[in-house]
């Protein structure tokens, strides 16, 4: 299994060790899903998808599983077969990098 990563809000702090995403060009969707199983798909490139609001819960065709809360961003790698599966209605951004700088 390829694992998907949940990452937490970046805290503001000059001592955070964290390094921003820099992009050429990306697709950015903001998108309601619906509560439920939806079908598997997969991207040539990294997505990256951001909870708005309610609970996001992503799972790989391996069975690998991850949620994310508000502010919170799953990183799924490039291929990684995924389905959205949340418990509730879900408010996202989708971002797809087409090419990294």
């Amino acid at each position: 299994m390829t694992e998907m990563i949940c990452h937490t809000p970046a805290c503001c702090c000059q001592d955070a060790p964290h390094k921003p995403l820099r992009l050429a060009q990306s697709e950015m969707r903001l998108c309601r899903v619906e509560p439920g199983e939806h079908a598997y798909e997969a991207h040539p490139a990294t997505e990256f998808i951001v909870c708005l609001q309610g609970a996001l819960l992503l799972e790989d065709a391996d069975g690998g599983r991850v949620q994310a809360d508000p502010g919170e961003v799953i990183e799924i790698p490039a291929g990684v077969r995924h389905r959205f599966a949340p418990p509730c209605d879900a408010a996202i951004m989708r971002l797809t990098p087409q090419q990294a700088v």
